[in-house]
């Protein structure tokens, strides 16, 4: 806009000089003022101009060459003025030019990157109705009893947690596991993971807990290769098994790291596995623990997604006491859920990690 203006009044300056030049340059000669009077200098003789300047005072003599002098300097400001002014309309023209090439660019690649998000999304979607797919039926949790709590959430779409309970020879088999990573990395090894277990327990018929670890590690250095196994960040995965008989009132546990717990006529007790990761160490094996599991008690597995969440009204992590005290007022039957105990105590804070707690009692 302010070129613009500019141009206008460099237009008016111009047209300004141009006829003033024009009048004062043509058929206008010298002229001389005196005491209010206008002479043309060729009807006054230099006598009467001596005799004008001999009382003292000076007659004003107008030049045309000067008032020429004056409109040519006036007229090269204004061709000064309208080349400036043409010169930045010019620049700011190709510079608008420029601007609107960029935001055409700049537009094209927004929209490009919008669809490869939309269909990354897509696939991530997808991706998670596999996962889910490959989870326990609706059918197969119902197995857990009655009484059973299940808290899956993941961080991201998918997950790197994951879960799996299956009978074999007259025994229950509960799995919980947390691969390395969450999100899509964590899921693959996820899927990963659930096919072994399948293999080892419904293919290969094993039913021992420290026995299921062995072997699974055993298929998951197979499946990730050598390289996995030398490098500083190699993938793994952490997992508690534990194998039911209510026949005999037994149950036996084993652990790949991981998170497991107890609730019976003695309390809550920690199951503690070795401190092994699948994925590390080939020919790794797994201490075996047999506990007593009298109808009605209760068996936890979790990774620690759960007691890793910050929040409350210091933003804090949850942690192990407070958490174990939302699974006591489980097992005694109080109104509480894992998920809204969860909530709550996240509040406004994102979530940090994928979350799994696998709980169950032993039935008749």
């Amino acid at each position: 806009m302010k070129y613009i203006i500019a141009a206008l009044l460099a237009g008016i300056l111009f047209a300004i000089a141009s006829s003033l030049y024009i009048y004062h340059g043509h058929d206008h000669k010298d002229t001389m003022s005196y005491e209010g009077k206008i002479y043309p200098m060729d009807d006054v003789t230099i006598d009467v101009v001596k005799s004008l300047t001999s009382n003292g005072r000076e007659p004003i003599i107008c030049y045309r060459e000067s008032h020429r002098n004056f409109y040519i300097l006036l007229f090269q400001g204004a061709l000064v003025v309208v080349a400036l002014t043409s010169y930045g309309v010019y620049t700011r023209a190709r510079l608008n030019s420029k601007l609107k090439a960029q935001n055409l660019e700049l537009e094209a690649s927004k929209k490009a990157l919008l669809q490869t998000n939309q269909a990354i999304e897509a696939g991530i979607r997808y991706a998670r109705r596999i996962q889910q797919a490959m989870l326990p039926s609706a059918a197969d949790v119902a197995e857990l009893g009655p009484g059973h709590a299940l808290f899956y959430q993941p961080k991201d779409v998918v997950s790197g947690d994951f879960y799996w309970v299956g009978s074999q020879a007259g025994k229950q088999i509960r799995v919980v596991a947390d691969c390395t990573g969450h999100g899509v990395p964590g899921a693959f090894l996820a899927t990963l993971g659930i096919n072994i277990v399948r293999t080892v327990v419904e293919g290969e018929g094993i039913t021992d807990p420290g026995h299921i670890l062995a072997r699974a590690n055993a298929l998951l250095i197979q499946n990730l290769g050598a390289a996995n196994l030398e490098a500083a960040d190699a993938d793994g995965i952490e997992m508690t098994v534990i194998t039911l008989e209510p026949s005999t009132g037994l149950a036996w546990f084993a652990g790949a790291r991981g998170y497991a717990c107890m609730l019976g006529a003695k309390g809550l007790q920690e199951l503690k596995g070795d401190r092994i990761t699948l994925g590390h160490l080939p020919d790794a094996q797994f201490t075996v623990q047999q506990v007593a599991a009298a109808e009605g008690t209760w068996f936890f597995q979790y990774t620690d997604g759960y007691i890793h969440q910050f929040g409350g009204s210091d933003n804090k992590k949850l942690g192990k006491p407070r958490f174990m005290q939302y699974l006591n007022q489980i097992a005694a039957s109080e109104p509480i859920t894992l998920a809204r105990c969860f909530a709550d105590w996240q509040g406004a804070q994102p979530q940090v990690d994928d979350v799994l707690v696998l709980g169950y009692q032993v039935l008749a």
